[in-house]
């Protein structure tokens, strides 16, 4: 008898019709079981076959997620992942992180802030499923499985309530009066670091001229018996190659690292001091200069500086954690897109908006715009000595230094205007590598051109007996010392330069490094920026950091993963242009980077990241397979790595869009060849086909990927749609100009749509 006609005969009774739906309940719910035993048999193989990290468990796991052999299987995991998206408890949440199909590398992320009520429930609950269906594949048997932290906001609102509570307690004019003393010790801290920067002053003029760059004949000659060409031969070579030299600086687009260019010499010590040139005299007395400040130099926060901070309720300085931006002016639009996508990325970290003088402050942005996103606006020259500015010192590169050390946070995620976040990045700031080594510097396109000469300068022992690392692919150096490159050696920087329009850094554990840091910069354009950088791509600050806490024997990591260039074709190379760079995901570098056994020897009392680890494979084998194809130089068409990247996974988590930035005036109503349109006014994307194709292999949502899509859309709610902003540099929102702006952003967001 048929479901239908059992249902449809009025003879029966109702009787008869609940004992039938009784029937079809239990059998439904038998299936239903059946079904969920076969689903977890299904992995009780894969469960037996993995290896458990059972050591801090207890730390990481619920009571539920325990056996009574404290190792936690996929089963376990799966019925916890299924339950967590009912449960009621927020710290009960798993959800997916990151995963890779063809390494089998799965990150999942402890998530303590989820709940029915949020917005973002929903979007965890689609990600288990995601993550339950790609483990449930049957083509995969075994994995390489971390869990992570997720960002724990809960005590960062808990803070807050704190000092509510504490502002209400306490007398506010007593608490005016120790903010003002507050000030004033922190404007003493700067004062006083100021006249110990000018005591240690080197006694001679700038190195950074034509005269201490005088060597380009001996370059010439260096380059020709490298590459064994005749004088006939080296006269064939335009004048403007400046893959040699630019005028006796180091070739300023040369060595870009993932290209490996083979008629490039390897940077070995011999080559990288064949540039900037010193004599003795200028030698010693920066080597004076340098020690002097080493040994006078702050160890730590002033204690009276603390002692009133304690003192303060609405203040907390170095605290907590947050996100540091420079903005005043027209940069202000840029730090806006930013933080707009950030807050839409899920980040609720506080902002601080350092403002470097009152002109540059403007109400709406500070006072208005900045508060309902969770942030605050500095003004720093508030604090800063009149020295400062005197001396010409406060401005330029020396800003980001001021910024950071300003800031109230303790652990710092800085970012440059124009950068802006693909992923949120709070749970940095609770992962390692940042927990271990308290500094996250991230890499430049090219190899670093630092001076041999700073780091004797510096004192800083270099063993060029020792290769520690092999930077060079195309080169089969291993056993000439003659060909070792200066920054493969012991006691050297990594061969990757940096980029600082990203850095991420615990200001107590790294205070002196942000204080020799000042030095170099302080001191940059005349004497430090040559030395560490040579006239390279970027010289400035960017080389600062990292060469400070390498200094001072700090621990800091710096991501691995190519920094990547997105952007049209360019007519002229036949190659990707630079537009913009992406910047990797610093948790997923590491986790490749290390190996089991290295994480199992350290020493650092922290919430391990590693649960399970697949036994048949070679953990630490994730580097990629390296490319056997190389360009001869940068002016070579007809070879490109663009697609090498030095890990199997990656996630990029930045794009440093800085050439062009998004002034809207300038970007679009212009037709310069570095916007929207190209010389001839035909539309392209901003940043090809390449940024959206690869976000694409690490997410599922099509929509998603399109990074610039989403950035054209913010750039539309800010400026098109009400309430209406008007900042410097953007025209007035009642203006004809600005309609056409907005008419021209919605032709763009449309071509992006179907494109």
């Amino acid at each position: 008898m048929s479901f239908k006609s059992l249902f449809s005969k009025s003879t029966n009774s109702s009787k008869f019709r609940l004992n039938q739906l009784i029937k079809i309940g239990i059998l439904l719910f038998t299936i239903s079981n059946v079904l969920l035993i076969l689903y977890y048999i299904t992995f009780e193989n894969l469960s037996n076959s993995s290896t458990s990290n059972t050591q801090d468990l207890d730390e990481i796991l619920p009571s539920s997620l325990k056996s009574s052999s404290s190792s936690l299987s996929f089963k376990s995991l799966l019925k916890y992942i299924k339950s967590s998206s009912t449960e009621n408890d927020a710290k009960n949440n798993l959800i997916d992180f990151y995963y890779d199909n063809t390494t089998n590398l799965l990150i999942i992320e402890k998530n303590h802030n989820l709940n029915e009520d949020s917005p973002e429930s929903s979007i965890s609950t689609n990600s288990q499923e995601n993550l339950i269906t790609y483990i449930n594949s049957d083509s995969k048997q075994n994995y390489d499985l971390h869990l992570i932290e997720g960002y724990n906001y809960q005590d960062y609102t808990n803070n807050l309530k704190t000092k509510i509570n504490s502002y209400f307690e306490n007398s506010i004019s007593k608490e005016y009066e120790t903010e003002l003393k507050f000030n004033e010790s922190l404007k003493q801290f700067f004062l006083n670091l100021v006249e110990k920067l000018e005591d240690c002053k080197p006694n001679i003029g700038s190195i950074n001229n034509n005269e201490h760059y005088s060597n380009k004949i001996k370059i010439e000659k260096y380059y020709q018996n490298l590459n064994k060409l005749s004088d006939e031969q080296m006269k064939e070579i335009p004048e403007n190659q400046e893959y040699i030299h630019k005028l006796g600086h180091i070739p300023v687009f040369d060595g870009h690292l993932r290209e490996q260019y083979i008629n490039e010499p390897v940077r070995t010590k011999e080559y990288l001091s064949l540039f900037l040139q010193l004599n003795d005299s200028e030698i010693s007395s920066l080597k004076q200069s340098h020690e002097k400040f080493i040994n006078s130099m702050p160890n730590e926060w002033p204690k009276d500086l603390l002692i009133e901070n304690n003192n303060i309720n609405q203040n907390q300085f170095l605290k907590g954690d947050g996100i540091v931006y420079l903005a005043g002016g027209k940069y202000d639009q840029l730090v806006l897109l930013s933080i707009k996508i950030l807050r839409k990325l899920g980040s609720n970290l506080p902002i601080e908006i350092m403002i470097p003088t009152q002109k540059d402050y403007n109400l709406q942005f500070c006072n208005e715009i900045i508060p309902s996103l969770n942030g605050k606006c500095i003004i720093m020259n508030e604090f800063i000595p009149d020295l400062l500015i005197k001396n010409n010192k406060f401005g330029s590169y020396l800003l980001k230094n001021i910024a950071i050390l300003l800031s109230s946070f303790e652990n710092v995620l800085y970012l440059d205007a124009d950068n802006l976040p693909i992923k949120n990045p709070d749970n940095l700031f609770v992962n390692k590598p940042f927990i271990d080594n308290h500094l996250i510097i991230w890499p430049d396109l090219w190899r670093r051109s630092t001076s041999p000469l700073l780091y004797d300068i510096a004192d800083i022992k270099v063993d060029t007996n020792n290769k520690v690392r092999n930077s060079y692919l195309n080169k089969n150096n291993d056993n000439d010392n003659e060909k070792i490159s200066f920054h493969d050696c012991e006691g050297s920087l990594p061969e990757a330069s940096s980029e600082t329009g990203q850095i991420l850094i615990n200001k107590k554990h790294h205070f002196k490094t942000l204080i020799l840091s000042f030095f170099y910069n302080y001191y940059g354009p005349e004497f430090y920026y040559p030395l560490l950088s040579q006239g390279a791509a970027g010289e400035g600050d960017k080389e600062s950091f990292i060469f400070a806490a390498h200094r001072l024997n700090l621990s800091y990591y710096q991501v691995k993963e190519f920094n990547r260039e997105f952007g049209p074709i360019s007519e002229k190379t036949e190659k990707i242009d630079f537009f913009g760079m992406g910047q990797y995901d610093p948790i997923i570098d590491y986790i490749q980077s290390k190996s089991l056994e290295e994480d199992e020897t350290s020493t650092t009392k922290t919430v391990r990241n590693v649960i399970t680890k697949r036994s048949n494979e070679n953990q630490s084998n994730y580097k990629s397979q390296p490319p056997t194809n190389f360009a001869t130089n940068q002016n070579d068409k007809s070879i490109s790595n663009y697609n090498y990247h030095f890990f199997k996974s990656s996630s990029l988590i930045f794009l440093h869009a800085n050439w062009p930035k998004f002034f809207i005036n300038e970007l679009f109503s212009n037709d310069s060849g570095r916007g929207t349109k190209d010389k001839n006014g035909n539309r392209r994307r901003l940043y090809g086909n390449e940024l959206k194709l690869e976000l694409q292999n690490n997410n599922d949502n099509d929509k998603d990927s399109d990074f610039e899509l989403i950035i054209i859309k913010n750039l539309f709610e800010i400026w098109c749609l009400p309430p209406w902003i008007n900042l410097i540099d953007v025209p007035k929102s009642e203006s004809d100009k600005r309609k056409e702006i907005c008419n021209n952003i919605k032709l763009h967001k449309e071509f992006l749509e179907n494109s």
